[in-house]
């Protein structure tokens, strides 16, 4: 009776998720190279610590990508869930996502949408959380039921316990689909300023060459664009110059692009202006686990980090200065590439954004170029005709 329960809970989650974007096979999480785990970053030690329920958890992730699988075989689907749940994916698996791309090794987990992934699979905790005793509450994905859980009866589940369960998913509002160029939409939260960091970074883009900067870690080789924490008293505009500046050593200004946005129009602000702007072009959202001590205790809790991204640009003459970054930075090379060059090197939620500022930047290129043309056929139609005498005499005195 517990499996048929599981499969019907499983099918009402169905219906909740119906509008939002496929999520992706979680099969394509398994495995293709044997990782390794250095020292620094912080992540990697403890990606190494977890690893193997990371990866039995991803050989047993295909269940999840055809519900008839889960109808059929529904004892693969609570070993999903034990090793989703039980087994410290929810906390390992960013951490594992952070070192493998820190490291160049993201091939190790290979999937289009990694967030995806993991809202999918904390979807599905969170439900069974209460069906099977509210095995993620530490996680934080659902708040546990008032009700008291089975008492051992073999697996026949209370029916209040279901109810309960199924309430709390069904009446939980729907987040909105989001344009393909984003990533699932999350729930709505409210965070603590010591659960979270904001931060800023940049695309920058040379004038006239339309390349692009990059910066390469050259000591653990990897590329990316200049991005940080914001200080203490600095906006997330002045933050993202600095950080610019610091790591890929280009003074850089923010480049105004046909930027789609949702921030309101000052009154001194024409429409055209409005349209044309350099407001934020991105938002990214990395998670970091919490920190515990040898007995199991919290040492610091975990917390989310904000990215803000603008779009930039330096002069096509610019030269990088050296010397510019934190002490922890002098490895930063940077690079000016080609679109095709650097969508080769950056990865992850970078190449993401890199995609979606090179679109806007192009739509931005030839609308401009459209309107040069139309004011200088407007300027042409509307110039005096020469008087041809005039133009003669004009003549004879030079």
């Amino acid at each position: 009776m517990f499996r048929s329960l599981t499969v019907f809970a499983l099918f009402a989650l169905s219906l909740q998720i119906s509008a939002s974007p496929a999520l992706p096979p979680l099969g394509s999480l398994q495995r293709r190279t044997d990782p390794y785990f250095p020292d620094t970053p912080a992540s990697c030690p403890i990606c190494a610590q977890d690893y193997p329920s990371i990866n039995s958890c991803a050989q047993a992730a295909p269940v999840l990508a055809n519900f008839s699988m889960i109808i059929f075989n529904p004892g693969a689907f609570i070993d999903v869930i034990k090793c989703a749940c039980v087994d410290t994916f929810q906390a390992a698996f960013p951490q594992c996502v952070d070192c493998f791309i820190q490291t160049g090794q993201q091939d190790v987990l290979s999937t289009p949408d990694l967030p995806g992934v993991v809202d999918g699979m904390r979807r599905i905790c969170a439900l069974q959380s209460t069906l099977l005793g509210n095995v993620s509450g530490v996680n934080g994905d659902i708040t546990a039921t008032t009700t008291p859980q089975p008492v051992a009866t073999g697996r026949v589940m209370n029916m209040e316990t279901v109810n309960n369960a199924l309430g709390q998913i069904i009446n939980r509002p729907r987040v909105p689909r989001l344009s393909p160029w984003s990533t699932p939409a999350v729930a709505d939260s409210a965070w603590s300023s010591g659960d979270f960091m904001l931060g800023a970074g940049m695309v920058l883009i040379q004038r006239n060459t339309h390349k692009i900067v990059v910066v390469h870690e050259t000591r653990k080789d990897y590329w990316f664009f200049p991005r940080g924490r914001k200080d203490i008293g600095e906006s997330l505009e002045q933050a993202a110059l600095r950080e610019a500046y610091e790591e890929s050593g280009f003074r850089a200004q923010f480049l105004p692009l046909i930027n789609r946005t949702h921030q309101p129009e000052p009154p001194q602000l024409d429409q055209y202006d409005s349209f044309y702007n350099t407001e934020p072009v991105f938002m990214s959202l990395m998670s970091w686990r919490p920190r515990r001590r040898r007995n199991g205790t919290v040492e610091r809790f975990g917390g989310e980090y904000l990215t803000t991204w603008y779009a930039g640009m330096i002069e096509e003459d610019a030269v990088a200065e050296s010397g510019t970054g934190m002490p922890d930075e002098q490895d930063y090379k940077s690079h000016v590439l080609s679109f095709d060059e650097a969508k080769e090197l950056v990865f992850g939620v970078e190449r993401q954004i890199l995609f979606y500022v090179w679109d806007m930047y192009v739509k931005t290129f030839k609308a401009l170029r459209e309107l040069e043309r139309q004011a200088a056929e407007q300027a042409a139609s509307q110039a005096t005709p020469v008087d041809e005498h005039v133009a003669e005499a004009v003549a004879t005195q030079s």
